[in-house]
């Protein structure tokens, strides 16, 4: 049976890329498009730190259309994961968030072209997957969330895809981080 994910492209470096190429890669992408109302640029993000000996994780996405971020949003707890969930929490979190904005009936020109990015290139890999493993449920999640947007918007183009962190990226500069402070 075909689902609708099927749909979804994936933009992600193969083996022995080289981390500065696909940054300047990324970067020259977002400048062909960011000011183009056509397209949604979506970054998510997980993190771990420690405060005080204690473990603190935090997700979070953004989203930006025609320059402009048209979604923010992160959640956080202390303890009880592991940063591979975290990083799993926020692509949930984002196809939820893609979701909500594209049904919300103020968004009056709805992009054609969305783009997920995260920096966990496993995380990424294992969201394409359907088949049973660590971080299932949010997998599975995303999944169920990209198939509804999909399936009445025959138009819409998915690509999930890679952003190299800490290269100065707009959307996946500290956002994680600043909501496992806030767990």
């Amino acid at each position: 049976m075909k689902t609708q994910f099927n749909r979804v492209k994936t933009w992600l470096p193969r083996k022995g890329s080289n981390k500065k190429t696909w940054a300047h890669l990324h970067k020259r992408f977002v400048v062909r498009v960011q000011n183009d109302p056509d397209y949604l640029l979506v970054y998510s993000d997980g993190s771990r730190i420690v405060i005080g000996g204690a473990d603190k994780y935090g997700y979070g996405v953004v989203g930006f259309t025609d320059s402009v971020e048209v979604f923010q949003a992160s959640d956080g707890q202390n303890g009880g994961m592991i940063l591979f969930e975290a990083e799993m929490k926020g692509f949930q979190l984002a196809a939820e968030r893609i979701r909500q904005y594209l049904d919300d009936p103020s968004t009056t020109q709805p992009p054609t072209r969305v783009y997920v990015f995260g920096d966990d290139v496993d995380s990424l890999r294992r969201i394409l997957r359907s088949k049973p493993n660590k971080g299932e449920q949010y997998a599975r999640a995303f999944r169920r969330a990209i198939e509804a947007v999909l399936s009445n918007r025959p138009h819409l183009q998915v690509t999930v895809g890679w952003s190299p962190s800490h290269c100065g990226i707009r959307g996946n500069s500290g956002l994680a981080k600043q909501s496992a402070r806030n767990a």
